[in-house]
């Protein structure tokens, strides 16, 4: 099914398990696509001529699905324009790419071409800059993985089968009525929220953008249980579905969307609050009905993952800085009129076809 509404995603995640990979099934996704495999180092243009793409593509009234960059989401991963089965897609690290079938699934653009030669001293600069980029994203690795350990549903005796049982039960009554066969049945995933150098972001307005938002109480986890048994039943009835994992847990859900029954079931809580007005709120947490001292057990808990998560988006903050840095070093030696120029020319051939 075309999409006809520009979107934003994240196909990355900065997550406990350290960095997640949707960017393989992005490019593969639909028969007959064809995308430019974008090299090229910091400074080098890679975001800024995904941005021009969309804009040309927006320009003639088409929609674009935009990947933002989880680390910084300022910054554009890739892009798609169903319209013309055409995308673009960084294809460097941590999400290197390679084309299927080079030459008809998709081709390179190297942008590496227009770098100058960088003289010794400054190459050692570049390295320190990189090896300190590299530490941060490490200890932001290490405090999601702290986080996704300390969460208040691994708590012993928090949540009992009772409590999971009547989770279930709730979520089959919802998809009784909201799951029904698509004309076209597919399953996309994509991540709807990221701790990223900005703090914890959820893409409310990609969700709403669908129609109704239910959302659903997930502080003890227990959205989980109730999106899982949505996708069970989505995928028996051949609903077409968009699957977004966790990203503190990438193994657990955090939003399944069903775009042809108009509605998107999110997971909030307080890194992930929803920004708009929700059709329906499922007040999960309440059926644990723990006691005093469980709740206040559960609220530590809380409150340390948040703590956590907030350290990983500190060292993701300082990370972009040094990224900044990093290009800041680079530019001098990037021949922009020359890129400007090719970029132009490829622009031109590409959306005049």
């Amino acid at each position: 099914m075309e999409q006809r509404v520009s979107r934003q995603f994240f196909l990355g995640a900065n997550t406990g398990a350290g960095f997640v990979s949707l960017y393989p099934e992005f490019a593969a996704a639909e028969s007959g696509s064809f995308f430019w495999y974008i090299k090229g180092g910091p400074g080098n243009g890679k975001s800024t001529l995904m941005r021009r793409a969309a804009e040309r593509a927006e320009s003639a009234q088409a929609a674009v699905e935009s990947i933002l960059c989880s680390g910084d989401p300022d910054s554009l991963d890739a892009i798609y324009i169903p319209e013309k089965k055409l995308g673009y897609v960084d294809a460097t690290s941590p999400h290197v790419q390679e084309p299927a079938v080079p030459g008809a699934s998709g081709k390179y653009l190297d942008l590496s071409a227009f770098y100058r030669p960088i003289p010794p001293e400054k190459a050692e600069e570049m390295e320190r800059l990189f090896a300190a980029y590299r530490r941060e994203y490490t200890r932001a690795y290490d405090m999601l993985h702290a986080a996704m350990l300390v969460s208040p549903g691994g708590i012993p005796g928090i949540i009992k089968e009772d409590t999971k049982a009547h989770v279930r039960k709730r979520a089959e009554s919802v998809a009784e009525k909201a799951v029904h066969r698509s004309y076209a049945e597919y399953e996309k995933r994509r991540f709807l929220s990221a701790y990223t150098c900005r703090g914890a972001m959820l893409l409310s307005d990609t969700a709403a953008s669908f129609g109704q938002v239910y959302t659903l109480d997930n502080e003890l986890g227990l959205a989980d249980i109730f999106l899982q048994t949505l996708l069970d039943r989505a995928r028996s009835a051949g609903a077409a579905r968009i699957v977004c994992p966790d990203p503190v847990d990438p193994q657990r859900l955090a939003a399944v969307i069903l775009p042809d029954a108009g509605v998107a079931f999110v997971a909030v809580s307080g890194d992930f609050p929803f920004e708009g007005r929700a059709a329906r709120h499922f007040r999960l947490d309440a059926t644990a009905q723990l006691t005093d001292a469980k709740r206040k057990e559960a609220r530590r808990a809380a409150a340390l993952r948040r703590s956590l998560t907030a350290e990983a988006c500190a060292a993701l903050g300082r990370a972009r800085e040094l990224h900044d840095a990093l290009e800041a070093e680079y530019h001098p030696f990037v021949d922009f009129r020359a890129l400007t120029r090719f970029e132009e020319k490829h622009l031109e051939k590409t959306f005049s076809a």
